[in-house]
C-alpha cells in the first residue's frame, strides 16, 4: 500500500500511534509531506521515526524545516525570530545540540520539494501555473502556497493548510484535484482539529489518529 501523511509538528506519540494502525510492511510507501519539527514537544522523536520507517519512504521537505536552515544560516536576524515564533524553540530544547549537525544535513541535502507517483503530485503546499517545467521551480509555492494548485493532470495531494477531517473526506469523496490532508494535528485548541491524517492512496481511505502528544497550541504560520 501507499500512503500520504500530513504534517506532523514534534508530535511523536501521534505519528507513532498512527504508523502502528497502518501495520507497515516492506512492501509499502510511506510518503511524508514535510514539517516534521515545531509546535509539539519531541521533534527529535519525530525525526527518528520518520527516518527508520520499515518499509520506502519518500521525504518532503516543508515551510518549518526551510525556517528552521534559515535559522541555522542566519542566527541573530529576524529569520531567528521567525522560526522561534513558530515552535523553533520547542525543537531548540527537543533535539539535543549534538545532534544538530546531521539533521541540518538532512533538512538539506536529502529532503526533495515535491513527489510524483503514477496517479498523484505530493507536495508540502501547492504548486502555482507559471508554463511547462517552471512550474517544478517555484520552490516558494511549493513551500508556502495556500492557494489552490492548478489543474496537473491528475489529483495534487498536499499538507500546509490545516482542514478538518470532513473536509478532507469531501474532498475526496469528491474527486478533487486538491487534496489537503494536513489536520491540524498539533492545534488541539480546535474542535475540528487535532488529527493527523494518512490517505491511502490505493483505496483512497482515510486513516486518522487524534492528537496524544499535546493539549493546546494557537494556529500561524
Amino acid at each position: 500500500m501507499r500512503y500520504v501523511i500530513g504534517d506532523i509538528h514534534g508530535c511523536n506519540k501521534t505519528l507513532q500511534k498512527l504508523l502502528l494502525r497502518l501495520k507497515l510492511t516492506k512492501e509499502d510507501k510511506v510518503i511524508f509531506v514535510g514539517d516534521y519539527i515545531d509546535r509539539g514537544p519531541d521533534s527529535s522523536g519525530v525525526l527518528k521515526t520518520v527516518t527508520n520507517c520499515p518499509c520506502e519512504t519518500v521525504l518532503l521537505k516543508g515551510n518549518h524545516e526551510e525556517i528552521a536552515l534559515e535559522y541555522f544560516n542566519h542566527k541573530g536576524t529576524d529569520d531567528y525570530k521567525y522560526w522561534l515564533a513558530c515552535g523553533g524553540d520547542r525543537t531548540l530544547h527537543s533535539v539535543p545540540q549534538e545532534d544538530w549537525e546531521k539533521w541540518i544535513k538532512w533538512m538539506r541535502d536529502d529532503l526533495i520539494i515535491y513527489h510524483e507517483e503514477p496517479d498523484y503530485f505530493i507536495v508540502h503546499a501547492g504548486f502555482n501555473w507559471m508554463g511547462g517545467d517552471k512550474v517544478f521551480k517555484d520552490y516558494d509555492s511549493m513551500l508556502w502556497s495556500r492557494d489552490p494548485s492548478p489543474d496537473m493532470g491528475k489529483p495534487v495531494i498536499c499538507g500546509h493548510t490545516p482542514v478538518s477531517l470532513s473536509q478532507i473526506k469531501d474532498l475526496v469523496d469528491s474527486h478533487s484535484r486538491n487534496i489537503y490532508i494536513d489536520g491540524g494535528c498539533v492545534f488541539t485548541d480546535f474542535s475540528d482539529l487535532g488529527n493527523l491524517v494518512a490517505y491511502n492512496l490505493d483505496t483512497k481511505e482515510i486513516i486518522s489518529q487524534k492528537n496524544i502528544d499535546t493539549k493546546k497550541e494557537k494556529y500561524n504560520e
